[in-house]
Formats: C-alpha cells, sequence, structure tokens
C-alpha cells in the first residue's frame, strides 16, 4: 500500500482562486496518488472556506477545510494544518500554485525514499527555473531577507522562502509545535529547529512561476519579517525539539498551569458525580491518567497523537482529526469519564463532542477546559495553534448540542485576566513570546509562586463562583 500524503494549503481571503488550484490538484490526482488535503482558512472575511468546501466535495478530494476565527498569520495558518495532518509524509504549499503539482509530488517522493526528513524547493538552485518573475521591489527584498538571514546566522538554506517545502510526519510534529514566528517569516524559525534538531533537510530546484494578487505587502510585511529575525535567534537559544521525554513530562507535572487544569478538571468531574473508567483524551505524557486513579478514576487510560507520547498513551495516528478527539480509539460507550483539557480550542469541537458522547456509557459524564474570553486572544492562542476562545455560554451551548444534559460551566485562572489584557492589548505579548509553553517555567522560583496563587485561587473557588477568569472548566452528563 503507498504511502499516505497530506497537503496543507494556507488560505486568507482567496476565494477569487482557491476553485482554480483545486481543479488543477484534481487533474492531477493521478500524480500526486493517496493525498489527503487539509485546507486552512485563516480568518478570511470573503467566503474563501465556504467556496473551498464546495470545490473540495466537487472533485472529491479526501480532507477537509479547517476555519480559524482570526488571522493569526501563514505560518499560524500551516502550524494548524500539520497539528491536522494524518499522513505519513505532510507538505505545505500556497494557494496560488505557484509549484507545480509534480514538484509537490517529487518532494512527497524524497521523504518517502528516506533521503530527507524536511525537503526544501528553492528557486536559486543550478536546475531551477523561474517562469514569470516577481516584480523588482519582490525580488529585491526577498534577496535583502535572504541576507539579513544569513548575516543572524539563521540557517544556511538558499531559498528559505519558497512556498513548498515537505516533511517526515514525526518531523512536522517537532518543528511546527509552538512557533514563536507566525507570519512570513515562520518558515525561518522552522530551519532552523530542523538544523538545532539534527534533522535531514535537502533542498532541491523548482520550476516556479510567480502568481499575481499575493497577500504579501512588501513594505508593511517585509518590516516586520526584518524585526522577527532579529528577535529569532535569542528565541531559540537552548530550544530543545519538542517530545523530548524528560522535559515534556517535567512540564506537564510540575508547570503550573497543568497543574491548576489537572485540578480544576478533577475538581468538576466530583462535583458532576463522575466515575471510572476513564479516558484522557490528547493526554500527552500521561500526567493526568497518572494522576487519576488517586482522585478516584480506575482504570484509567490516555490517548495521542503527539510524537513522544507517555507510557500511558494509546500511540495511534488517526486519519481525521489534529487531535484524537473526532476518532476516539474507543468502542461505544465504554468509559464513564472523558477528560479533555485543553483541546476543543484546537479542533472541530462539535465532532470532539460527539465523539466523547459516543464512548461514554449512559450517565457518563465529560470535563473540558479551555481558554476564555475571546477579546483576550493573545500571541500564545496563535503559538499554540488555537482556533477559537470560548465564552461560558458559547461553551455551554456546544456541550448541549452535542447532547449533554447537567452542563456546568466555571471560570478558572482569575489572576491571569489583567495579565492577560497586558499581553493582548499592548506589544508586550509580542516581546516577550519565546516558547510558550515554558517561558514562566525557566525560572523555578517564578514557576513556584505562580502554583502558589493557582492554589489559593482553587481554595477561593471551592467556597465561591468566580465572575471573571481566563480559562473555563465544563461538565456535561450523557443523558442515562
Amino acid at each position: 500500500m503507498p504511502p499516505r500524503r497530506t497537503l496543507v494549503i494556507p488560505m486568507h481571503q482567496e476565494s477569487a482562486r482557491i476553485r482554480d488550484t483545486l481543479a488543477d490538484l484534481a487533474q492531477a490526482r493521478e500524480l500526486l496518488g493517496d493525498i489527503e488535503l487539509v485546507l486552512v482558512d485563516d480568518g478570511s472575511t470573503d467566503g474563501t472556506a465556504a467556496v473551498a468546501e464546495e470545490a473540495m466535495a466537487r472533485h472529491g478530494f479526501d480532507g477537509r477545510v479547517l476555519r480559524v476565527d482570526r488571522n493569526g498569520g501563514k505560518g499560524a495558518a500551516i502550524a494548524v494544518g500539520m497539528r491536522a495532518a494524518a499522513g505519513d509524509s505532510v507538505a505545505f504549499t500556497d494557494a496560488d500554485l505557484a509549484a507545480a503539482p509534480d514538484a509537490i509530488a517529487r518532494c512527497f517522493a524524497i521523504v518517502e525514499a528516506g533521503e530527507a526528513d524536511v525537503v526544501v524547493t528553492s528557486r536559486h538552485l543550478p536546475g531551477s527555473e523561474v517562469t514569470v518573475r516577481q516584480p523588482l521591489a519582490r525580488r529585491s527584498s526577498s534577496a535583502a531577507f535572504r541576507k539579513l538571514s544569513r548575516w543572524a546566522g539563521l540557517g544556511s538554506v538558499s531559498d528559505s522562502q519558497c512556498g513548498l517545502k515537505a516533511f517526515t510526519n514525526d518531523a512536522a510534529a517537532v518543528l511546527f509545535r509552538g512557533l514563536s514566528v507566525q507570519r512570513f517569516a515562520f518558515d525561518v524559525e522552522v530551519l532552523l529547529r530542523a538544523e538545532l534538531a539534527g534533522l535531514r533537510v535537502v533542498e532541491v530546484p523548482i520550476r516556479w512561476r510567480h502568481v499575481d494578487a499575493s497577500s504579501v505587502r512588501t513594505m508593511r510585511d517585509g518590516a516586520r519579517m526584518v524585526l522577527d529575525v532579529v528577535r529569532l535567534r535569542g528565541r531559540l537559544r537552548g530550544w530543545t525539539p519538542h517530545g523530548d521525554m524528560p522535559t515534556a513530562a517535567v512540564l506537564e507535572r510540575e508547570h503550573w498551569w497543568y497543574v491548576a487544569g489537572r485540578e480544576a478538571a478533577f475538581a468538576a468531574a466530583r462535583r458532576a458525580g463522575a466515575r471510572g473508567p476513564a479516558i484522557d483524551v490528547e493526554c500527552g505524557t500521561g500526567a493526568l491518567v497518572e494522576a487519576a486513579p488517586r482522585e478516584g478514576f480506575e482504570p484509567a487510560a490516555g490517548t495521542t497523537t503527539s510524537a513522544g507520547g507517555g507510557r500511558f498513551a494509546t500511540q495511534r495516528k488517526l486519519a481525521v482529526a489534529s487531535a484524537a478527539t473526532t476518532s476516539l480509539p474507543h468502542p461505544d460507550a465504554c468509559v464513564g469519564t472523558v477528560f479533555a483539557l485543553d483541546v476543543l480550542q484546537r479542533v472541530d469541537d462539535a465532532a470532539a463532542l460527539r465523539e466523547a458522547a459516543r464512548v461514554l456509557a449512559p450517565a457518563g459524564v465529560v470535563v473540558v477546559t479551555v481558554p476564555a474570553n475571546p477579546e483576550a486572544w493573545t500571541p500564545y492562542d496563535t503559538a499554540f495553534g488555537h482556533r477559537r476562545r470560548y465564552t461560558p455560554e458559547t461553551l455551554r451551548e456546544r456541550l448541549r448540542t452535542a447532547g449533554f444534559a447537567d452542563v456546568r460551566v466555571e471560570r478558572f485562572h482569575a489572576w491571569l485576566s489583567p495579565v492577560s489584557y497586558v499581553l493582548a492589548r499592548t506589544p508586550i505579548g509580542a516581546l516577550l513570546l519565546r516558547d510558550p509553553e515554558k517561558s514562566s517555567f525557566v525560572h523555578l522560583r517564578i514557576n513556584a509562586v505562580l502554583r502558589v496563587v493557582v492554589e489559593i485561587e482553587r481554595r477561593v473557588r471551592a467556597r465561591v463562583s468566580l465572575p471573571f477568569g481566563q480559562a473555563l472548566v465544563a461538565s456535561g452528563r450523557k443523558p442515562a
């Protein structure tokens, strides 16, 4: 059986040309092989997602269109798509299809032959052909950007900005998690991470044509890319590939954010009268599964699609979702409790909740945590691939629509509200963003102080319901 492939295409205001792009890909279906398309609509306001869904259905493509509520940038959109990719090899290309389908197929073939972990196409190698050239201003700015990247010591490839790259699925999971650069300079960060991780990077020539109506604005986006490059070397100093088990395990068990989320989830489960057996969806390294028996949820198991999952994880690559949530590897009505912490905001939440209802026994309980307050969107949301934040009303409505009764929603992380306001409303968030997951854990004293803060809030919440907070915990019961 030939290897499965996933092609990710980011879209922003692409309603005028995405039909033609998908028609061209449909004509090359035999060349592209067994391919899944993941199209990510990055906050478009021109109906791009609807047009893409109609064209996908007309041509009979396997795949889906993912919608991100607000524009986060090309890098952020591709990261969302990479998390959704089910293929053994994955690639991304621009919606204008400046790289022809035969080039896409060649990149997949190099990865599948085991010749590279990362394939980078370049317009500057011998054998490359540019059939339609960019305007002079774009060519000049691109040349200046390449020189700046080299001067800053950020990678050694000749053309980091060419819009077609391919990866093994495992390499993509490592390179796209928690990107600190979400817009057009994200390629530089991805390639530098590949270098730091010791991955095999291969450059190949390409036949490339410039397409008008690009979303890149030379002056505005060029200035932003320069700033990103200047900051990037410092941000990645000391970076190690995600999935490193000792680091990931320590973070998940000790970091104040994860500790608070688990405690809020267990408290909500107890109030709802939840019982075992239990499963934790997207369990990471298994911290919740490890703690569940002490909280009365036994037996407990976890499932994850993440590279480097822990010994509690059911390692399984699933074909339908960015997390294991829309196709859980469990039979119907088999568990008493489903935990899904910080999952719904990344996936198709309606499908995820329906799947939770499927595996729950009658009167079983689902417990979820999500970020609150859509107006408090910060660079951290974009870096982690969030597609939305929730209000208590929208989360309650999602649970009820999925068929859950006795829905209860509470806020927590009240102390974070002023901090999030500063990060969302001022440039401080962009300036401080490094590795979001580790940023407040680098100094153990800071983490220790925040652990005390969340413990104080937990005790307060045990007595009173807080009217504000930057996260929500909710429970719902499957009807008997």
